[in-house]
């Protein structure tokens, strides 16, 4: 389970921003053939991975409009 602060929903009567929290579930091979070893160590040198990155965060509307109008 990762939990990202501040990224969550904001409750009804509330101000601020919950948590959102994400389950992961990573499933791995445990037993590989020769062929099918051989395939994913190829694979691995061809490519790589980008680093992960954080989605930028984009208020929606109705969120633009309502901290409009609490700040006044």
């Amino acid at each position: 389970m990762l939990t990202i602060k501040g990224r969550g929903i904001t409750p009804l009567r509330g101000t601020q921003r919950g948590d959102l929290r994400v389950g992961v579930q990573v499933l791995t091979p445990t037993r590989l053939d020769s062929a099918q070893r051989a395939l994913i160590e190829d694979f691995a040198k061809k490519t790589k991975a980008p680093d992960p990155q954080l989605a930028q965060f984009q208020q929606g509307l109705f969120s633009k409009l309502r901290d409009r109008f609490r700040s006044h």
